[in-house]
């Protein structure tokens, strides 16, 4: 989007959020709106590499956190994921130990509304 918006002129791009960065996914939406508003040229792997990576412990860390994230709804691929995220949490502490702790809390929350159905 920042891209195009270059391409064709326009001068600046806004967002309007209401939800906290505290809660991780919007923290990543938020960078990811600056780093490639400001870089065009910027590829996924980089960011991911150079900008996530601090977050989420380490390059691999994010990468299994973005996959993580998008964890299809099947209890035994919750049940996967919740164990892979909380393996991953033990090796850290901070601030990427708490966004690893947030991503357990999302898929458990998703366990739970699978057994409300």
């Amino acid at each position: 989007m920042a891209g195009l918006a270059a391409a064709t002129g326009m001068q600046g791009l806004t967002i309007f959020g209401e939800v906290s960065a505290f809660e991780v996914a919007n923290e990543i939406n938020y960078l990811a709106f600056a780093r490639f508003g400001y870089t065009l040229g910027l590829t996924w792997d980089a960011f991911v590499r150079d900008d996530l990576a601090p977050l989420l412990g380490g390059a691999d860390e994010a990468r299994k956190f973005l996959e993580l994230c998008e964890i299809p709804p099947e209890r035994s691929a919750l049940d996967k994921g919740l164990g892979e995220a909380r393996e991953i949490a033990r090796t850290l502490a901070g601030e990427p130990y708490r966004r690893w702790v947030w991503l357990q809390n999302r898929i458990c929350r998703k366990q739970l509304m699978g057994e409300t159905r």
